[in-house]
């Protein structure tokens, strides 16, 4: 029998290879955000192996250069891992990621994730609140003007997605609150 935690691991592992952070000095591989977020959703109580999972695979299908790598990586986690995880990272990936919406305005995109977080599961509403805890603690070198633009969102995000975990709720609005407050 597959363990599908593994199998993620290694989906992931493909899909970000050659990948590196953005705001990471000195540059870190992608592959360390979903080992981070994967580590803290398995931390969390009452978490299953495919919570896990879907953690490990959260960007690989919303960072697909393409529709057909998108479709591709898709496949291969229904097919390694099982439809509940492919069902969970599926409503975690937003798609206002492709290239369609790359020249839209932030606030636009933001409409359309804002409904997608309400539409999700308490599963994946605790995974996305465990993402923007990582992205926010990984930000030390990004604009400044980035990081307000990402803490009042992740201030709606957090209201959005509270009820989900209220101890993962709390993590996250310290961290929120430090970066409002420039740490």
């Amino acid at each position: 029998m597959k363990d599908i935690v593994v199998e993620a691991k290694k989906i992931a592992e493909k899909a970000h290879a050659g990948v590196f952070r953005k705001w990471s000095d000195p540059p870190q591989p992608y592959i360390v955000h979903p080992t981070r977020v994967a580590n803290k959703v398995a931390s969390l109580q009452g978490m299953t192996p495919v919570d896990v999972a879907a953690a490990w695979d959260h960007d690989v299908c919303e960072d697909a250069p393409s529709a057909a790598e998108k479709d591709h990586y898709a496949r291969l986690i229904e097919k390694e891992c099982g439809v509940d995880v492919l069902t969970l990272v599926m409503e975690l990936t937003f798609p206002t990621e492709g290239a369609e919406w790359l020249h839209k305005p932030r606030a636009e995109k933001n409409v359309i994730r804002y409904r997608q977080m309400e539409a999700m599961s308490k599963r994946a509403q605790r995974i996305k609140m465990v993402d923007r805890w990582d992205n926010l603690n990984d930000m030390d070198n990004a604009p400044q003007r980035l990081i307000q633009k990402t803490v009042d969102e992740s201030y709606r995000l957090l209201e959005i997605c509270r009820g989900a975990d209220e101890k993962m709720a709390a993590e996250l609005k310290k961290v929120i609150d430090q970066r409002a407050k420039g740490k």
